[in-house]
């Protein structure tokens, strides 16, 4: 490993590159769905509409664990996973959640893959464009309408794991590898499953190639 790698590396929780990432990658969720944050406006999707999860909040928090909802005919059954989604959901008032919760995503991964990117050693202005490129462009937004929120959940933990994969490997720390793997595991396994096992695998194999490389260069 270059001592170049090994002082971005280091020098990735510095203050002004870490602040101003998260104020660049708010700064973007507020402009983007501005007309839904800053108004009376909600956020309206297909399958994600807000009369699904107004239906959703209404089962939190015992859906957690199972609950009967008794709304539809003889009623059925309902059980919530514990996740960033549904505990958000839980927390905040739906209106907010609606109208928010595509921006925390994509929020939340830019920091993710911004700190990733510096992490490689990476310059600040390019890791900064690099981040907003990866999740403010492109098809990300076709998910919008659709009401597709896990989707946007496999997004933000893609941005995260790398970062975590990343900082492991530096640092040969099986603590970071573990905090990785379950930031993977959630893609893998967690909402939008077939998405999260395409941007996973190769991650995963380039993760094992770097270790192996690693170790005999020891």
């Amino acid at each position: 490993m270059s001592e170049k790698t090994k002082e971005s590396g280091s020098s990735i929780w510095s203050s002004r590159d870490f602040w101003l990432l998260i104020g660049l990658a708010i700064g973007m969720g507020l402009l983007v769905y501005r007309d839904a944050i800053f108004s009376s406006n909600i956020l309206f999707t297909s399958d994600d509409n807000i009369g699904a999860i107004a239906l959703r909040e209404r089962w939190l928090p015992a859906g957690f664990w199972r609950v009967w909802d008794d709304s539809v005919l003889a009623g059925q059954p309902a059980l919530l996973a514990f996740n960033w989604t549904n505990l958000l959901l839980w927390l905040l008032p739906v209106r907010i959640f609606q109208n928010i919760i595509h921006a925390a995503d994509l929020a939340i991964a830019t920091i993710g893959f911004g700190l990733f990117l510096r992490a490689r050693g990476i310059r600040l202005v390019p890791a900064l464009l690099g981040a907003l490129t990866a999740f403010w462009l492109g098809s990300t937004f076709f998910l919008t309408y659709a009401g597709h929120i896990g989707k946007f959940g496999v997004v933000m933990f893609a941005g995260l794991a790398i970062w975590l994969i990343e900082v492991a490997v530096q640092r040969k720390s099986w603590a970071w590898g573990f905090v990785g793997g379950r930031r993977m595991r959630r893609n893998v396994f967690g909402a939008g499953g077939r998405c999260g096992v395409l941007r996973d695998c190769p991650r995963a194999l380039r993760c094992v190639r770097r270790c192996a490389r690693s170790r005999k260069k020891h």
